[in-house]
């Protein structure tokens, strides 16, 4: 079957991508677009904390965040840590070109703690914590 689309609308699949995750693609670009331009409404200078920097999600909301002018953080097992420093190096980077954040939080109490002084909030700290029970 054949369906009519506007050539702006359609793009090459990448050689070193399966057709899956060639169509996948997509749908993830668009939820971190829409979460982050859209419902949140992010703008240049403000600050945003993504989660999971390594995963499909975190790993194409993060440019999109930069894309916007957004200062951006995020976080990352320890595992994931040198992916994440290789694939977006400015994100790590003071203005003076040293890496200007730690490779890991040594602990779940720490995150939860850089968490409440980050937001001020005890309701993001509660969702944090339900996510380490749920084993997320």
């Amino acid at each position: 079957e054949f369906v009519p689309v506007k050539a702006a609308s359609i793009a090459h699949k990448p050689a070193e991508l399966s057709f899956d995750e060639a169509a996948a693609l997509p749908l993830v670009s668009l939820t971190a677009w829409e979460s982050l331009a859209e419902y949140a409404g992010l703008r240049a200078g403000q600050t945003v904390l993504i989660h999971a920097g390594a995963g499909g999600l975190g790993s194409i909301a993060i440019p999109i965040a930069r894309h916007l002018g957004a200062v951006v953080y995020t976080t990352t097992r320890q595992q994931n840590f040198d992916y994440v420093l290789y694939s977006f190096p400015r994100l790590f980077r003071g203005t003076d070109g040293k890496q200007a954040l730690s490779p890991a939080i040594p602990d779940r109490d720490a995150l939860l703690e850089f968490h409440r002084k980050w937001y001020g909030q005890d309701q993001l700290t509660t969702s944090v914590k339900n996510a380490f029970a749920a084993g997320e």
